[in-house]
């Protein structure tokens, strides 16, 4: 894997374990791939993509708010909120001289406006649910 994606996944990683209280676990050999949500943001030279299930982003959004019930627009505030926090420690860690702006982050309403690569997917997965992250 490129050395960007790497640190991203290191950041990602970061993020999620600090502020979300979720720690890696082993990768499945069987990749399921049943997103349900997506919050990106497109820079000039690349997007990220940020792909969760619905469980996954219910889990998510609990542990951070610290309540029981979620909704909808909760969780894709909260993924939209990780996608900051990634891109801004990427930024300070691996991007301190060469940054631009970061845009604001988006949730994307159909998945079927961005192509998963299944070959080249970088995955990161939390208690067995699917999180995607890709690097285009």
């Amino acid at each position: 894997m490129e050395t960007s994606l790497m640190n991203l996944k290191g950041v990602t990683s970061k993020v999620l374990e600090e502020m979300f209280f979720m720690y890696e676990e082993t990768e499945p050999t069987i990749v399921d791939l049943n997103f349900q949500y997506c919050a990106y943001v497109k820079l000039s030279h690349n997007t990220i993509q940020l792909l969760a299930s619905k469980q996954l982003g219910e889990k998510i959004a609990k542990n951070f708010l610290g309540i029981d019930n979620v909704d909808d627009n909760e969780i894709k505030d909260i993924l939209k909120e990780i996608v900051n926090m990634i891109l801004g420690n990427y930024i300070g860690l691996y991007m301190k001289d060469n940054h631009e702006a970061i845009p604001i982050p988006q949730i994307s309403e159909d998945l079927s406006d961005f192509s998963i690569d299944k070959e080249n997917i970088t995955n990161l997965f939390y208690d067995g649910l699917p999180l995607c992250l890709q690097f285009n």
